[in-house]
């Protein structure tokens, strides 16, 4: 369900029409009508969404959406009244789903505060925006999109590239969360309140940080992850797992910063004892 103040429904599709387009195994109503995408666990009898990560099993057994698209292994656990699109590939084939719901109606333009290059060649109906760097002789292929400030120089780009966002939920993040400078967040990250985020933390997408964290400079937060609220990552560390709330962790991969400690003290011992 995108936010209509950025993203433009194009109208409701039948799950044959969709189903077409994705090349999907139609089980179920093929003639139900969709008049949205949304996430299995805010999606309702109206809405399409998809089942793709088995740390989301319970959340797809309990989904109330109308339909959804699933691997032909994972389909044995739709719920029941679930329509459902098999497809190989969930992820790619409801991301194409979406775009089918909120096709992108932009014309090609070039805006008047980006900066062109010389030699440089765009191709038919790319799109420009606000601050753009293209440097000397860059080739940009048909129907693109360059990003407010983004900067390009020494590149060959093909037609229909974009910088990609969410396949689901919006990126948030809470109020008084203070973010340092280079830090990456993802797609579909949910950042709590007054977290602390330092220089060079990157975190992958629909990982969930919830209030009042703290994450150490050049931290890294793989995927998918729930880091607990108050809970504090040291720098440097790489978060594999969920991390409770209130726990400090160390290390890569990171661990309670205890043990963390008693390990390097261990490694120390067993050096000093080998000489």
């Amino acid at each position: 369900m995108a936010d209509s103040r950025f993203f433009q429904k194009s109208g409701d599709k039948t799950v044959h029409e969709i189903a077409l387009l994705l090349g999907a195994e139609i089980r179920g109503d093929g003639h139900f009508v969709i008049s949205d995408v949304a996430p299995l666990e805010s999606a309702d009898a109206g809405h399409l969404s998809f089942f793709d990560n088995r740390k989301y099993l319970e959340v797809f057994k309990l989904t109330k959406a109308g339909a959804c698209i699933v691997s032909p292994e994972m389909a044995v656990h739709a719920p029941k009244n679930c329509i459902l699109l098999v497809s190989k590939n969930p992820y790619k084939a409801y991301a194409q789903a979406a775009q089918m719901f909120y096709p992108d109606q932009r014309t090609g333009h070039i805006h008047e505060s980006a900066v062109i290059g010389s030699g440089v060649e765009i191709g038919e109906g790319s799109v420009i925006e606000a601050g753009a760097v293209i440097g000397d002789n860059v080739v940009i292929g048909a129907g693109c999109r360059i990003g407010a400030n983004a900067v390009i120089t020494h590149a060959v780009i093909g037609d229909h590239v974009t910088i990609y966002r969410g396949a689901g939920p919006d990126t948030v993040i809470g109020a008084g969360t203070w973010i340092d400078n280079l830090v990456q967040i993802g797609h579909n990250v949910q950042i709590g309140k007054m977290c602390v985020i330092v220089a060079q933390v990157g975190i992958s997408g629909s990982t969930v940080i919830e209030d009042f964290a703290m994450l150490g400079g050049q931290a890294g937060v793989a995927g998918h992850l729930r880091i607990g609220s108050g809970a504090r990552i040291g720098a440097q560390s790489g978060v594999m797992r969920d991390v409770p709330a209130g726990e400090e962790q160390l290390g890569s991969p990171s661990q309670p910063s205890k043990q963390f400690m008693r390990q390097v003290a261990a490694l120390k011992r067993l050096i000093a004892g080998s000489k």
